[in-house]
């Protein structure tokens, strides 16, 4: 349980086609050496998972991760649920090549991309119709900051309640956003939807590009590693 633990991560990544939330939390020992039957990141996976399980955008299952105990792991955080959120609307590649071609016809070079990106499925925050229509700066900032808090919140309450984790626990907020801009910040705007406790420490972060989700996780491990007794969302 939580409560046999000093501190935890909860690590959480926004993006428009998808929200993914990462629990963390630490284990013991020595750094060097990894425990025998645990994967390449020092995880032992729990009844029902097998080595290297994940989750994706496209997957809105939780996984579940048993706690670091051999004192020999040398890991000091350990992911617990994994949980995914998705936009409500699913569009086929084939329908996204289709309509990329029609409405990008100058991009030629770039269309083999659709063919070969291994992606069958995507999903979007509007109906296919509202893309293919002129929208403003201010149109689509909007339907970005109203769908992304809306994913943020579902996989907040998700991921904490799966954890075991109050919302009042959250001691630090870490929010990574590529795809759009919020001013003030989706995290700050979760104040307004959530009961977070009002001394929280809240780091937003912009612009890492696909590398996000891996920049975001280190932050926030950097700073469960700082602060003692944290929960760092």
């Amino acid at each position: 349980t939580m409560a046999t633990v000093p501190w935890s991560i909860i690590v959480i990544i926004v993006v428009i086609v998808g929200v993914v939330l990462i629990i963390v939390r630490p284990g013991s020992g020595t750094p060097g050496s990894s425990p025998s039957g645990s994967n390449s990141a020092g995880h032992t996976p729990s009844a029902g998972a097998t080595s290297g399980s994940s989750s994706t955008p496209c997957d809105p299952s939780v996984v579940t991760l048993q706690p670091i105990t051999d004192a020999a792991s040398g890991f000091d955080v350990e992911i617990l649920p994994v949980a995914t959120a998705n936009p409500p609307f699913v569009l086929s590649q084939a329908e996204a090549s289709k309509r990329s071609k029609e409405v990008y016809p100058r991009l030629n070079a770039m269309w083999p991309v659709y063919d070969n990106a291994g992606i069958e499925q995507r999903f979007n925050c509007e109906p296919l119709d509202w893309y293919l229509q002129p929208r403003t700066w201010q149109e689509r900032t909007a339907s970005f900051q109203k769908h992304a808090l809306d994913l943020f919140e579902e996989i907040t309450v998700n991921a904490t309640s799966s954890a075991g984790i109050a919302l009042s626990s959250i001691d630090i907020l870490v929010t990574n956003s590529v795809t759009g801009l919020a001013i003030p910040s989706l995290d700050a705007k979760l104040f307004n939807r959530l009961r977070l406790k009002p001394s929280i420490e809240r780091l937003p972060i912009f612009g890492l590009g696909c590398g996000g989700g891996v920049g975001g996780l280190a932050r926030a491990t950097r700073l469960a590693q700082a602060t003692k007794n944290a929960h760092v969302l």
